[in-house]
């Protein structure tokens, strides 16, 4: 992901402006539990119903715009970030542990 990125003149987010894209809006005091919102997610806000093979065409899902207006950031792929994939504070396992457990860096 990060070779990609440089590749088209970009690079990948940080996990704090992710998080800031996916979850605050200029004027928030307090993050939005989705990105457009409180609204539970359905499929016209992401990618999130199966109904594809593959990711979905950008543009796809303008209902699940965030506050800046960023589009598809849940749903069809992993959301990459160029930072260590460690938990936050307070982390409890979910459910099953290979969900995402497996998957921590060492600090």
């Amino acid at each position: 992901a990060e070779a990609f990125a440089s590749f088209a003149g970009g690079r990948l987010p940080t996990e704090a402006e992710w998080e800031k894209a996916a979850s605050w809006g200029p004027d928030a005091t307090t993050p939005r539990p989705y990105p457009w919102g409180s609204s539970q997610p359905t499929a016209r806000h992401a990618n999130i119903a199966h109904d594809r093979w593959g990711p979905a065409p950008v543009g796809s899902y303008p209902g699940g715009a965030s506050a800046y207006g960023v589009e598809q950031l849940l749903g069809d792929v992993y959301e990459w970030t160029s930072s260590r994939f460690t938990p936050y504070p307070g982390y409890a396992t979910f459910p099953y542990p290979e969900y995402s457990e497996v998957f921590f860096e060492d600090p």
